[in-house]
């Protein structure tokens, strides 16, 4: 076992999780964590599998993909609420597959945790293949990047927005994070140039010198102070591998189709107060969920409004299924349900259920 490895199951260790889940499904996750730390490129070559898909999907459209890539974004995702997602960073996420620079560099390796596996049908038989069968139309940029409590980083000039949604987005994880950990809300840093008074240095070598090889004292006896009082604590040396302290967190990874049979275990009846569903997984929302809800329960599902490949009326008639199975479940919706308004719908479980 490497150093990394042991320093990854230490900090495994410190998170509590429970796996509530089957053999198989453990040897399953066991082959994935392996595949993820194998450091052979070839294993998988993202950047091809991500041009076949473009192929596949634009068909004879591909020569001329960047309108199609236009299209996209003017007609559909602007149209639909998304202003912030600028023309460059989406016509580069959909050529390469590259969404967020943050850093000035190569970006080579691939993500090996967008993988996955699935059964294809070749010469009449079934080949397990792996690959990547994620989105390449939509984008990330809609999970953290079209809108902020920050409403200065969605101030536009001329129309257009200052900001990008990689800026966005990077302000929304940072403060997420930050929250997490410290319990209080995050401000946005002031930049100097938004500083309404200028500070004026006189600087003098010598005494600069001097005061740098003071400082240089002082911060190594800070250092050495804050790593004796970490390994007093029980922390350890401070590492890009530890998790976040987060009391009273345990994570349980259930099986892959949990929801009808869970149930029939004592710990999760009435349990959960919030349950939320991705739109692929709506036809899981049956009346068992209230077997296994907190009174007045929260539930919450993802509603198809950026989907692109449906029209408006498909994208509606998915919010009507939805709130018709909610109801069926024994939930109340908080509202109305607008399919091409809301990103998700929310609902709660009606007393008596």
């Amino acid at each position: 076992m490497t150093q990394e490895s042991e320093l990854s199951a230490e900090a495994l260790m410190d998170l509590a999780v429970t796996l509530n889940v089957i053999f198989k499904e453990r040897d399953q996750l066991e082959a994935i964590f392996k595949f993820w730390r194998n450091p052979d490129l070839k294993i998988f070559q993202m950047d091809k599998m991500w041009d076949l898909r473009n192929r596949q999907y634009l068909g004879t459209r591909y020569d001329s993909r960047k309108g199609a890539y236009d299209w996209d974004l003017s007609m559909k995702l602007h149209d639909r609420g998304a202003f912030v997602i600028g023309r460059n960073e989406y016509f580069k996420w959909r050529e390469k597959g590259v969404a967020f620079e943050i850093r000035e560099g190569i970006y080579d390796i691939p993500n090996k945790s967008i993988a996955s596996g699935l059964l294809l049908r070749h010469k009449g038989e079934k080949i397990p293949a792996r690959g990547y069968w994620g989105d390449i139309v939509t984008g990330p940029y809609i999970a953290f990047g079209i809108e902020s409590e920050e409403k200065s980083l969605l101030k536009t000039r001329n129309g257009i927005h200052v900001k990008s949604a990689q800026d966005i987005s990077q302000y929304n994880i940072t403060a997420l994070f930050h929250e997490l950990v410290n319990g209080s809300c995050y401000t946005l840093p002031s930049s100097p140039e938004h500083s309404s008074q200028a500070n004026i240095c006189e600087v003098i070598e010598e005494e600069e010198e001097g005061s740098s090889l003071n400082n240089m004292g002082e911060n190594k006896e800070e250092t050495q102070t804050e790593e004796s009082q970490s390994q007093a604590k029980g922390g350890g040396s401070n590492s890009e591998y530890d998790f976040f302290p987060l009391d009273n967190v345990r994570v349980h990874f259930l099986p892959v189709n949990c929801i009808q049979d869970l149930h029939k275990k004592m710990k999760f009846e009435r349990f959960f107060n919030v349950t939320y569903f991705s739109c692929s997984m709506v036809q899981h929302v049956t009346p068992k969920l209230k077997l296994i809800s907190a009174p007045k329960a929260t539930l919450i599902v993802e509603l198809a409004r950026f989907m692109l490949d449906l029209k408006k009326e498909q994208i509606e008639g998915f919010a009507d299924q939805v709130a018709e199975v909610a109801k069926e479940a024994g939930y109340v919706p908080f509202g109305t349900v607008d399919g091409m308004k809301d990103t998700f719908a929310r609902f709660e479980l009606k007393e008596g259920c």
